[in-house]
């Protein structure tokens, strides 16, 4: 991969309105590498850059700003700063840059509204695109249908629920020194510490509290 002719803009030094990363890297390359795997929170070696042609001398220390907001990976705009002979040299340059990164995946083939078992493995960045990988602390079910080995993002999956529509739960409220329980059924799937809707099954009225684990709360948290 390498930059073309007209990716290259040199530039005057101008005072930065983002903070540059220093790298001590001679290659422009390499140095654009270690910034963006800082950025990523991941080792250089699972970045791969396209290679930068920049005339100039060969021991130059390259500072290396990335763009503040968006994807690092792709077709990355990069500006690379240095010193020569005195004098500060600056380029613009558009590159090629794709990382590794260990993603959650699906274990099986998941139809949407099951719940998913996660694995991990490698991915490019690039298959990923502007997707976000799910937290894989967190239960999800998938939203859409996904292939065994597949990235499971938050376009992909969505929080799966504590409790489903119709569970039985156990309903509470504290009057004072009294607390008083009842059974009740869910009408609407819960969430941990969100409000939902239940009937209560003693009274057969509507009600709303907070689900927690197994219970439902009614008139607080």
């Amino acid at each position: 991969m390498r930059s073309s002719a007209a990716d290259l803009f040199p530039i005057l030094v101008l005072a930065g309105a983002c903070a540059p990363t220093p790298a001590e890297a001679v290659e422009p390359s390499v140095a654009i590498g270690a910034a963006v795997a800082e950025r990523l929170g991941i080792g250089a070696a699972d970045v791969e850059v396209g290679k930068v042609d920049i005339s100039g001398p060969g021991d130059l220390d390259w500072t290396v700003e990335l763009p503040r907001y968006g994807t690092v990976t792709g077709r990355v705009p990069v500006t690379l700063s240095a010193s020569s002979e005195g004098h500060p040299v600056r380029f613009r340059v558009t590159v090629p840059v794709d990382a590794w990164l260990s993603v959650p995946v699906a274990q099986s083939d998941t139809l949407p509204g099951h719940d998913l078992v996660l694995g991990t493995a490698r991915v490019r960045a690039t298959i990923l695109g502007a997707e976000k990988p799910v937290d894989p602390a967190l239960q999800w079910e998938a939203s859409t249908t996904l292939a065994r080995g597949q990235p499971v993002t938050t376009l992909r999956a969505r929080l799966a629920p504590s409790a489903r529509e119709g569970a039985s739960v156990t309903l509470m409220a504290t009057r004072g020194a009294v607390t008083i329980r009842a059974p009740g059924r869910l009408e609407g799937d819960a969430f941990e510490g969100q409000p939902v809707a239940v009937t209560n099954l003693a009274t057969k009225t509507m009600q709303s509290g907070t689900y927690r684990g197994g219970m439902v709360i009614l008139g607080g948290s």
